[in-house]
């Protein structure tokens, strides 16, 4: 995950880097409730904001495609 640039979550058995991993509920409703705050967490810790030039809609818009040009005159 850190080559892509992704975030990791771990989940399953066995997860030696983390504490107290193997006493974590993973079914049930506890379970399930849990593993969805902990992916809400993973999306808030890695949520990234727009800048306001990304916001801009008129911003950047040439259009570089040869087949949206008029035809050159003579061709």
């Amino acid at each position: 995950s850190e080559r892509l640039g992704i975030p990791l979550m771990r989940i399953g058995f066995p997860v030696f880097d983390r504490l107290g991993s193997q006493h974590k509920l993973a079914i049930l409703y506890q379970g399930t409730r849990d593993l969805i705050f902990e992916v809400a967490n993973i999306f808030q810790a890695n949520q990234h904001a727009p800048t306001p030039e990304a916001l801009d809609p008129l911003r950047n818009r040439e259009i570089s495609d040869e087949r949206c040009s008029p035809p050159l005159a003579g061709q």
